[in-house]
Parts: C-alpha cells; sequence; structure tokens
C-alpha cells in the first residue's frame, strides 16, 4: 500500500469512528491535547522583555525572519492548528468558511468556545507572560474569541498581513466579504505594500490603523540560504523548482460555482512536464513545491516523487528554494515575485482555457516583464528543456524589461531591503504597555 493510500485510509475510517463518539467526548480529548501542547512549548522568557506570543497559521517563514532580528521581545510562535485544535466544533460551517457573518454563529456556541478561549489564554500566561499577540489574521473562526478575550485582560492583538497578494477580483469581492461577514477587530494590523493598505481600507479598517512595513519574510531572499533543501537529495546538484496551487487559486468563487472551474488541467500537466524534465535531466534536481492548504500531496507524491524529484509541502522552505533554484516555475504565487525580487529565471504558466475568461481577475504577471510566458505546455517543454541543456537566451530580457518587473515587484513588496522585520519590531513596540 503506498502512503497515499494509506492517508486516504485513515481520513476514511475517522469518518466512520466520529459519527459514533460523543461530542463532548471529543471536545474534552481535544481540550486535554491542547493544555498538553501548552505544558510542553517551555520558551525561554527573560524577564527584562515584553513577551509576542505569535499565532502561527502557515507563517514559518515570516516568525523565523522577526525571530532572527528579535533583540527586543521574547517572540513565542506557537502553533495555531494545535491550539485551537477541535475548535471547528463549535461552529457552523457556514461561519468556519466565510459564508455568512461571523456574529450569526448562534449565541450560545460562542459563549462555550468564549470558555475555551478563555481556558487557553489562563494556561498560556500561567507558563509565561503575554503582553502582545501576533494574528496573520484576524478573520480566522478560531481567533476572534481569543482576541475578545486578550482584550478583557488588558493584551492587545495585531495582525501581520500574510497575504499581501491580492488579486484585482479580490480586491473588490474579498474586501466586501470581510465588511459584512468578519469585520476587523484586532488593534492594527502591518501590511507588506500601499496597495495592500487599500485593500485593507476597503476593508474598513481605518487608514491610522495600518501601517505599511514590507514583507518580513523577503529578509531571508537577503542571506545565504539554508541546508534543509539539500537533505532531501542523494547528490548536490543544480536546483528547478516548480510551485504548485490549490486548484482553484485565485478564481472567482462565483466563476468556479457556475462553470465548475478549476486549473487541475493545467496544474496536471505542469507536474507531468517536471516528472519528464527531471527524467531526461538526470545531472538536475527538481522539486515540486505544494502549497500548505494543497489536499493532493500524497497523490502527487504517488505519482510524482523519485530520486532527483522530490515532493515538498509546508510553509517553510520556499524562500530556500528560491534562493536555491537556478529555474523557477509557477501560477498565481507570491513565490514568483520573490524569485522576481532576487533576479531568478521565472517561466509563468499561462495556458489554461478559463485565463481567457478571467485575465483581469487575476495577477497581471503576462504583463510583468522580464520573465517567460508559456502559452501552452509545448512552450513550456521548449523553454525548460532548453535552458536545462544550456541555452539560457530565452531569459536574456532587455533593461527596459527588467524595469517593469521591478516596478512590478515595488507594487506588492514595499521597500524590500532585508529589513522588513526589525521595521515591524519598532512599530510593535507602541502596542506593548
Amino acid at each position: 500500500m503506498v502512503r497515499g493510500d494509506v492517508k486516504r485510509d485513515s481520513l476514511r475510517l475517522k469518518e466512520i469512528i466520529r459519527p459514533l463518539v460523543p461530542s463532548a467526548a471529543i471536545r474534552e480529548l481535544h481540550r486535554i491535547r491542547r493544555l498538553r501542547y501548552i505544558r510542553r512549548l517551555q520558551p525561554r522568557i527573560d524577564p527584562r522583555r515584553k513577551t509576542i506570543l505569535a499565532i502561527n497559521h502557515h507563517c514559518d517563514q515570516d516568525y523565523a525572519a522577526i525571530a532572527r532580528v528579535c533583540d527586543r521581545f521574547n517572540f513565542v510562535p506557537v502553533i495555531a492548528g494545535t491550539l485551537f485544535m477541535g475548535s471547528s466544533n463549535y461552529f457552523t460551517d457556514a461561519v468556519e468558511f466565510i459564508q455568512a457573518p461571523y456574529d450569526s454563529e448562534p449565541a450560545a456556541h460562542l459563549a462555550r468556545y468564549r470558555r475555551e478561549c478563555d481556558l487557553i489564554f489562563d494556561r498560556l500566561t500561567a507558563e509565561f507572560p503575554i503582553d502582545l499577540i501576533l494574528v496573520p489574521n484576524d478573520n480566522y473562526f478560531f481567533i476572534r474569541e481569543f482576541i475578545a478575550v486578550a482584550r478583557n485582560h488588558g493584551v492587545r492583538t495585531v495582525v501581520l498581513d500574510k497575504e499581501g497578494i491580492i488579486s484585482p477580483h479580490s480586491f473588490n469581492a474579498e474586501s466586501a466579504r470581510a465588511r459584512a461577514f468578519t469585520p476587523f477587530i484586532a488593534d492594527h494590523i502591518f501590511v507588506w505594500s500601499h496597495r495592500q493598505k487599500s485593500f485593507w481600507q476597503e476593508k474598513g479598517v481605518p487608514a491610522d490603523s495600518i501601517t505599511v512595513v514590507g514583507q518580513p519574510r523577503s529578509d531571508l531572499l537577503f542571506l545565504p540560504p539554508g541546508d534543509r533543501v539539500r537533505t532531501h537529495f542523494e547528490h548536490e546538484q543544480p536546483l528547478v523548482t516548480v510551485f504548485s496551487y490549490l486548484d482553484t487559486a485565485y478564481m472567482p468563487a462565483e466563476y468556479v460555482r457556475l462553470k465548475g472551474a478549476s486549473w487541475r488541467v493545467m496544474k496536471t500537466e505542469t507536474h507531468e512536464i517536471a516528472r519528464e524534465l527531471a527524467v531526461a535531466y538526470p545531472q538536475f534536481n527538481f522539486v515540486l513545491k505544494c502549497h500548505p492548504l494543497q489536499r493532493d500531496l500524497g497523490d502527487i507524491r504517488d505519482r510524482c516523487q523519485f530520486g532527483n524529484l522530490k515532493v515538498i509541502g509546508g510553509s517553510a522552505l520556499g524562500n530556500e528554494l528560491i534562493l536555491r533554484s537556478e529555474l523557477i516555475v509557477g501560477f498565481q504565487t507570491t513565490a514568483l515575485i520573490e524569485a522576481m525580487l532576487v533576479g531568478k529565471n521565472v517561466i509563468y504558466t499561462a495556458w489554461d482555457p478559463h485565463i481567457a475568461h478571467m485575465q483581469e481577475h487575476l495577477l497581471p504577471f503576462h504583463r510583468a516583464g522580464g520573465i517567460v510566458v508559456a502559452d501552452s505546455p509545448e512552450t513550456l517543454q521548449r523553454v525548460a528543456r532548453s535552458y536545462l541543456a544550456g541555452d539560457r537566451s530565452a531569459f536574456d530580457f532587455s533593461e527596459a524589461e527588467l524595469a517593469r518587473r521591478r516596478e512590478f515587484v515595488a507594487e506588492y513588496l514595499y521597500q524590500a531591503d532585508g529589513n522588513a522585520s526589525r521595521r515591524l519590531l519598532v512599530e510593535l513596540e507602541k502596542f506593548v504597555p
């Protein structure tokens, strides 16, 4: 039995067992596991410094960048999925998936979950002091009661926005949905760019509650890469990274609903090309980097992973992969902008038929300049094969094209200079007592 089969069988078993177990028993089990996680944290606390509790919901790289230069606070990251384990048992699906206003959740449900958040906060503060809470967003169903509990204890919460690349469609649609369903409740927000500040203002956040600091994780792109990627391969060789994505990434929800649309065909074709290239060019290593929320990770590993081709998930290695790669392939992802920032050779895949219907709703990589736009699988094959065979002419761009690329990057990443984390930490001092 292969790994993907084991995972699927495990999920099916859970679906069978869960209805047979009383909900009170499930909640108690989750409570026990949450509190055990808190006891095991044991962070190093300097009593002379204030302490920031950082809720990590796929923020590994941002928090690693902050921790590296954080000499004025105790910086304590905690895993959101573990700290708030089982929170979905207290909410309706509509609220959990932001398809209805948070306040539409029955009051009894919210009161019950508020008691859990009280317990979490009390147990955390029994282990170490908390002077400020840092979260990647305040719209998560599992965090809003915790923010309220912290406020009752005199502790403020600030947002470090980790989704700094908003498509033209989402700029309007998601801001409207947020105003209606999850209005801003934190004390302040820090964003990557002035464009992103405008987005949060569209969501109803006052301009003076938004500060532009840049993208903390971009600081890591100004450092030597780590060595974790090397451990995935038997031999150290030049690296090619293909960034995979969710089947409906950046697709308007109404378009998906009406058309049954997805990017799956183009995504699968891209994976197959990566597989073929890895076979044809064994002198290179290849990585298929999946999105942290990608549910087909196991299936992709079953199909694509072998000697010089590895499938990697999670959110910890993106920047290291960018720094180590000679060639980077992707679609609608922040990773391409980060790759453009550091001057990597980038191929943007853009042949799916749905693109023609929603071009103006997507991030405009096709107009960025300084990257190759693959308008067919054959173009991707041709350009990649030529590059791997030693012909780099497809990436010989004019100075005007490179200038357009720099302008494109600057629109999304403010002052990417390796110091975003330091700017953030200076600002955070304003929010601790």
